[in-house]
C-alpha cells in the first residue's frame, strides 16, 4: 500500500522543458520511494492506498542548495567591500564562535530548520574547522530528515591563527568523521573540504583527496571567485592557475563540487569538463560581495554539470527560489553588458583603426577578453527550475535517487501554495507551467511551502 498524494504536479525534464499535470497523483512507497507519478486519470488500478488530496496546490521536486555555509548563518545579509574584505571583517571570526560545542548545536539546530522551511531538501554544506562543531551539524542533520553531503573545513595556511590547523590533524580529523557519517542513513554524506586553494597546502589537498578517493566521498571548495581571490592564488601558490593546482593535488572528478567558477579561461573550463567536475553557480553571492557575474555558456556548451547554490551568508537567503531569480537576474545583466560594450566598440572601431596600430590591436584584444562577440546563455523560469531540482541533482551524481519525480526514485518532494504570491488573485488553477514557473521564479519565497518530505518523510510542515 502507497500513499497518494492528489495535486498538480510540476516537474522539471530538461533544461529547456518541464511538465504540468494538473490532475496528478503522486504514489509513494512506505520505504520512501515513488510508485507512480502523472495524471490520476491515468493511474494504475494495482496502485492502491491512502489518499492526501491538496486541492489546487502543486507538487514539485524538493529544492537542491549545492553550496551553502553553515556557520556564517549568524551574518546573513551582512554587506562588505568585497570578498576578502568581507571574510576578516566577519566570516572568520564568526566561524571562531564554534569552537564552543554549545554554539554549534544552538547553530546547527536552527540553520537546518530553516532549510526545511525554504523547501531545500539536500544540501552541500560547509562547516568550519573544528571537529566537535562538525560532529554536531551532522547530528542535527540527522534529526532534522534534511539530506546533506556536508564536511569539516580544512585550511593551513593564509588564515587567521585561529583558523589554522596542522595538517596532519586536519586529514586525521577529517577521516575520523567520514569514518562515523558518510553514508549514514542513506541521506548524509561525507565531502573533504580545503576551504580553498590560497588557504591550504598542496600537502593538505592531496591528502584531502586520497581520503575521498578512498572512502568514495565527496569534495568541496571554491573556485576563481573574484580577483581578489585570484590575487591571493597567486601569493600562496605563484604562478599556477587556479584549477590547474587543484588538478595537480588531484581533487577533481565527478564527485567534486567546484563553488563560484567565474574567471575560468576556456583552458580551465575544458579540464572541467574533461574530468567530469561540477559547478555550483551562486549567483546572488557574486554579486551581492561585487564578485564578478559567472555567464554559464561556455560551462553548459560543455557539458559541465551545474547546480545553484545560495551560498549563505555570502549570498543573503536560503531561499533558492531567490537563488533562481538571481540568476536569472545575473544573465540578463551580463547580456546587457554584453550588447552595450559590443555596439560600444563597434561604433568607435573607426576611430581605433585610424589611430593606429596600437589601438587597434587593443581593441581586438578587449574583444577577446571579454568575450563580446558570443552570446549570453539566458536563464529563463525553466533552466532556472531545473538548476534548482534536476540539475543540482545531476551536479552531485544523484539524479538517478532525487531531483524530479519519477518512478522507483526517492520521494523528495515539496507541496507547495503558488496562490499566496498574490492573494488577490484568486485561486484559478493555472493551466500551464510557463506562468507559474516565471511566478516561482521572480516571486516564490518560503511563504509558498507547505510542507517538505524527504524520501516520503514529512520533516516539515507550515500548519
Amino acid at each position: 500500500m502507497s500513499t497518494i498524494y492528489l495535486a498538480a504536479i510540476l516537474n522539471p525534464l530538461t533544461p529547456s522543458e518541464s511538465e504540468f499535470i494538473p490532475r496528478g497523483a503522486l504514489a509513494v512507497t512506505d520505504d520512501g520511494k515513488i510508485e507512480y507519478c502523472g495524471s490520476r486519470d491515468r493511474m494504475p488500478k494495482s496502485v492502491q492506498g491512502r489518499k492526501n488530496h491538496f486541492g489546487r496546490l502543486v507538487i514539485m521536486p524538493g529544492l537542491i542548495d549545492a553550496h551553502v555555509h553553515l556557520p556564517q548563518y549568524d551574518v546573513t545579509a551582512v554587506d562588505a567591500e568585497n570578498l576578502l574584505t568581507w571574510l576578516e571583517n566577519y566570516v572568520f571570526p564568526v566561524e571562531a564562535r564554534l569552537s564552543k560545542p554549545n554554539r554549534a548545536i544552538e547553530i546547527s539546530k536552527r540553520f537546518f530548520e530553516d532549510l526545511k522551511t525554504n523547501g531545500t531538501t539536500t544540501a552541500c554544506v560547509y562547516t568550519t574547522i573544528h571537529h566537535k562543531a562538525t560532529d554536531a551539524a551532522f547530528q542535527a542533520a540527522q534529526k532534522s530528515g534534511v539530506r546533506v553531503i556536508m564536511g569539516k573545513v580544512m585550511t593551513d595556511m593564509e588564515v587567521p591563527e585561529d583558523h589554522l590547523e596542522d595538517t596532519e590533524q586536519s586529514l586525521k580529523q577529517s577521516e575520523e568523521l567520514c569514518n562515523k557519517w558518510h553514508n549514514r542513513d542513506g541521506r548524509l554524506h561525507y565531502s573533504f573540504i580545503p576551504r580553498a586553494a590560497p588557504a591550504c597546502s598542496r600537502k593538505l589537498m592531496k591528502g584531502a583527496s586520497k581520503l575521498a578517493k578512498k572512502y568514495g566521498a565527496y569534495i568541496q571548495t571554491h573556485l576563481a571567485e573574484s580577483y581578489e581571490d585570484l590575487q591571493w592564488l597567486r601569493e600562496a601558490h605563484g604562478s599556477a592557475g587556479y584549477v590547474e593546482v587543484y588538478q595537480e593535488c588531484g581533487m577533481l572528478g565527478p564527485k567534486t563540487i567546484m563553488a563560484h567558477a567565474i574567471y575560468l579561461t576556456e583552458k580551465q573550463l575544458e579540464i572541467l569538463a574533461n574530468t567530469n567536475t561540477s559547478i555550483a553557480h551562486c549567483p546572488s553571492s557574486n554579486l551581492f560581495l561585487r564578485s564578478g557575474i559567472m555567464d554559464l555558456r561556455e560551462a553548459i556548451k560543455l557539458g559541465i554539470r551545474v547546480g545553484l547554490g545560495s551560498d549563505v551568508a555570502g549570498g543573503p537567503s536560503l531561499s533558492m527560489f531567490r537563488e533562481m531569480a538571481m540568476a536569472g537576474y545575473a544573465s540578463k545583466a551580463m547580456w546587457i553588458f554584453r550588447k552595450f560594450l559590443s555596439e560600444s566598440l563597434r561604433e568607435s572601431k573607426a576611430d581605433l583603426d585610424s589611430s593606429g596600430k596600437f589601438a587597434s590591436a587593443l581593441y581586438r584584444q578587449i574583444l577577446e577578453k571579454l568575450g563580446v562577440a558570443k552570446q549570453t546563455l539566458l536563464i529563463d523560469p525553466r533552466f532556472a527550475f531545473y538548476l534548482a531540482t534536476l540539475g543540482g541533482a545531476t551536479a552531485l551524481g544523484l539524479e538517478g535517487r532525487i531531483g524530479s519525480l519519477r518512478k522507483n526514485k526517492e520521494a523528495d518532494f515539496l507541496v507547495i501554495d503558488p496562490y499566496r504570491i498574490d492573494t488577490k488573485r484568486g485561486r484559478e488553477p493555472f493551466k500551464d507551467s510557463g506562468r507559474l514557473l516565471s511566478q516561482l521564479m521572480y516571486r516564490g519565497d518560503d511563504r509558498i511551502v507547505v510542507k517538505t518530505f524527504v524520501r516520503g518523510r514529512e520533516i516539515f510542515s507550515a500548519s
